[in-house]
């Protein structure tokens, strides 16, 4: 496991404090009904970048709905640069939590392995004071050794009713 691990180099500050005037919070449950982005979005972007300041007028759009659209679409690329910081820390700290998780769980399996050495070769009592610890590692093989049971029980039974 420690060979896949390797440091987290990226960025571990970002000051979003310029996005201050243009973040919202909603309300719970206020996001369902909001439009969102659809397929074709840039080709849709790219014609408007070029129609509606010569065509605009003509078809009835002021220039302040093109206004708009450039500040939406602003606000937008400088909330997407923030997310994608945050997006990626949100990854390393999952990953960085498994990985301790996983490595906190390993040393209690060598506890308790040592333990149950130590009582069978040595004295049996040292099992009292490890109890929970030696319960807790084998909880997952006793789970599975269950259902590996339940399962061949339940392919007899198969068997048997197709008879």
């Amino acid at each position: 496991m420690a060979k896949l691990s390797q440091p987290y180099a990226g960025p571990l500050s970002h000051d979003i404090t310029a996005l201050a005037p243009i973040l919202v919070d909603l309300a719970p449950g206020s996001l369902r009904g909001l439009r969102a982005e659809q397929p074709g979005l840039h080709e849709v972007l790219a014609e408007l970048t070029k129609s509606l300041p010569i065509f605009g007028d003509a078809a009835g759009v002021g220039p302040q709905l093109h206004q708009e659209l450039t500040t939406c679409n602003d606000n937008l690329a400088r909330i997407r640069a923030a997310q994608s910081v945050v997006a990626k820390w949100r990854e390393v700290l999952d990953e960085s939590y498994a990985y301790y998780a996983h490595e906190r769980e390993v040393v209690i399996g060598q506890v308790a392995d040592a333990v149950k050495s130590s009582a069978r070769r040595k004295d049996t009592s040292l099992l009292a004071p490890f109890e929970k610890t030696v319960a807790y590692n084998s909880q997952v093989g006793l789970r599975a050794a269950k259902t590996r049971k339940k399962n061949a029980d339940a392919a007899i039974a198969d068997g048997a009713s197709e008879e």
